[in-house]
C-alpha cells in the first residue's frame, strides 16, 4: 500500500481520535473490525449501525488515525482522475455511504481502492443493498464483497457511558441518582442522548441537578407549544 503520508491530506475539522468513543459490548466488535485493516478480507469495509450510534465519530477518528481522507457523501472532493488515484492509493473513509447517490464516482473509487490495494471505510444506517443509489449489478457486486460490522442498539453500559461523556462535554454533573432516572427514561436509545443533555444543561444554570430537576425540565420540555 502507498505510504499515505505522502498524500496531500483532507482532515475533519473535528479530529477525533479512537479514545472519543465509548466502547461497550454494543460496538466494541465494530470498532476493533475497523481498525485491523491489514486484515480486512477485501479492501472496501462496512459499518452499519443506528442513528446517533457513533458512526461519524468512528470514521473520522479511523482518518485520523491511519492519516487518511474522509469523504462527504456527495464525493466531489475525488476530483479527477489523478486526484482519485492519489486518494485510493492510501486510506479514505466515506461517513453517510448510504446517501451517496452518484453512483459512477462511487464505482470508480471503490474500483480503484481495490486495484491499488489502498483501504476505503463505508459507515451507513443501512446495509449496501439497502442504500438509495440504484446499484449497478459491477457496483452491487464489489460492495458485496466487502465485509460489514454491525454497531448494536446501545445496552445499559453505553447508554451510561454516553450520558457522562455528553454530560461532561456540557459542563454537566450527573449523580448515580439522575444518571440512574435518564437511563430509565431515554430507554435504550441513541436518538435523544445529546439533545436530552444538552437541555438539561441549558435549564439548570447554576443549580444542581437532581431528579426532580431533571424530570421537571424534560417533562416541561415536552409539552406541546401554545397555539397561536
Amino acid at each position: 500500500m502507498s505510504d499515505p503520508r505522502q498524500l496531500p491530506l483532507t482532515f475533519p475539522e473535528n479530529q477525533l481520535g479512537f479514545d472519543d468513543m465509548a466502547l461497550t459490548a454494543a460496538n466494541r466488535g465494530a470498532v476493533a473490525a475497523a481498525r485491523r485493516v491489514d486484515h480486512w478480507p477485501y479492501s472496501t469495509f462496512c459499518v452499519v449501525g443506528p442513528e446517533r450510534s457513533g458512526l461519524t465519530t468512528l470514521v473520522k477518528a479511523w482518518v485520523a488515525h491511519f492519516e487518511g481522507v474522509l469523504l462527504d457523501p456527495d464525493l466531489e472532493a475525488v476530483g479527477d482522475a489523478a486526484r482519485l488515484e492519489q486518494i485510493a492509493a492510501g486510506y479514505v473513509a466515506i461517513d453517510r455511504s448510504d446517501l451517496v447517490s452518484d453512483e459512477r464516482r462511487l464505482l470508480a473509487l471503490v474500483s480503484a481502492v481495490e486495484r491499488l490495494n489502498g483501504r476505503l471505510l463505508c459507515s451507513a444506517t443501512t446495509s449496501p443493498a439497502e442504500w438509495r443509489t440504484s446499484l449497478s449489478p459491477d457496483l452491487m457486486s464489489r460492495l458485496k464483497s466487502a465485509p460489514i460490522a454491525r454497531i448494536e442498539e446501545p445496552d445499559e453500559d453505553m447508554m451510561r457511558e454516553r450520558l457522562r461523556r455528553a454530560a461532561a462535554r456540557s459542563m454537566l454533573t450527573l449523580t448515580k441518582n439522575v444518571e440512574d432516572y435518564l437511563v430509565l427514561r431515554l430507554g435504550l436509545s441513541y436518538l435523544a442522548i445529546e439533545d436530552t443533555v444538552q437541555r438539561l444543561a441549558g435549564a439548570t444554570g447554576s443549580r444542581a441537578l437532581t431528579v426532580p430537576l431533571a424530570k421537571e425540565v424534560l417533562e416541561f420540555s415536552d409539552e406541546p407549544g401554545d397555539p397561536e
